[in-house]
This record gives structure tokens, sequence and C-alpha cells, in this order.
């Protein structure tokens, strides 16, 4: 997933950005659903598992707000 937004990050456009950190978004939930599973399965200490699943709330939080303004608010693209 960071790998994504670090290759996004470099990504030739706005619109490169915004299709890799999308990407990033849909692997993170993927990973929440996870970590979930395996809490309630009980091959993650409870503990830990939460922990985990909080910071992963925060981070999939800070990339839905970013896609969410990106996708209200146009570029304007400066030309020379």
């Amino acid at each position: 997933m960071g790998e994504m937004v670090e290759e996004g990050i470099g990504g030739q456009s706005i619109k490169d950005f915004f299709a890799k950190l999308n990407i990033a978004y849909i692997v993170s939930r993927e990973i929440h659903y996870c970590l979930r599973l395996f809490k309630n399965k009980g091959y993650l200490e409870v503990f830990k598992a939460t922990e985990c699943l909080n910071d992963w709330d925060e981070l999939l939080r800070i990339m839905g707000s970013v896609l969410q303004t990106m996708k209200a608010k146009p570029v304007i693209v400066i030309s020379n």
C-alpha cells in the first residue's frame, strides 16, 4: 500500500496520483478486513489487534478525506 502512495506522489499527473491513491485505499480496506477477521478468529491478541485497527481506521480516514477533497475540487492546470 505504501509503495502505491509513493508511486502516486511521483506520478505523471494529479490524475495519476488520484488513481494510485484510490488503489492504495482499496488495498487498505482489504487489510482492515483481514485484521478484523484475524481478531475475531483469535489469530491476533485482542489488545494488539485493537491497536492495529485503531491505527488503520485513522489511515483510512486520512486517505478517504484526501480522495473526497480531490473529487470535490477540480484541478486548475496552469500552462506557460
